[in-house]
């Protein structure tokens, strides 16, 4: 949701040559998973203390994206992951969806996205939400 640079080129290319797009972290390390805090740090045994968008503005912002997506998943009465598992698996060219787990509820709460239906508003709503996010800086900090 968040690193959408691949849609305007990779994706496109991938489904003229009938190439299966397999994505990696679509939670972005537990980021839309809905379970961190404005005031949530990293310790340096946490490798997500290297990523930019896990610190200071690109972080709060990234925080603000998850709540204009929970709004979504509340609207239709779904686990946010799985409103964000379902909206990369609803991607045109995405043929699977690669998800970690640490818990057995957790692997419940993937599976939800299965038979998650996201109706034309959510889809919406998700693309205003990404529209007004704008460009991710994503990568590790340097």
């Amino acid at each position: 949701m968040l690193q959408q640079e691949i849609r305007p080129e990779l994706l496109p290319w991938c489904q003229d040559h009938e190439v299966s797009m397999v994505t990696y972290w679509p939670l972005m390390k537990g980021l839309l998973a809905g379970g961190m805090t404005r005031e949530q740090t990293f310790p340096h045994t946490d490798s997500r203390h290297k990523y930019a968008m896990f610190q200071g503005n690109e972080f709060q912002r990234n925080l603000d994206f998850v709540e204009a997506i929970r709004s979504v998943a509340d609207r239709l009465g779904v686990p946010l992951v799985a409103l964000v598992l379902a909206w990369t698996m609803a991607q045109p060219g995405i043929s699977s969806v690669l998800v970690g787990a640490t818990s057995p509820e957790q692997i419940a709460i993937n599976a939800q996205a299965i038979s998650c239906r996201l109706d034309e508003e959510a889809h919406r709503e998700i693309a205003m939400a990404i529209t007004n996010r704008g460009t991710v800086v994503g990568g590790r900090k340097v």
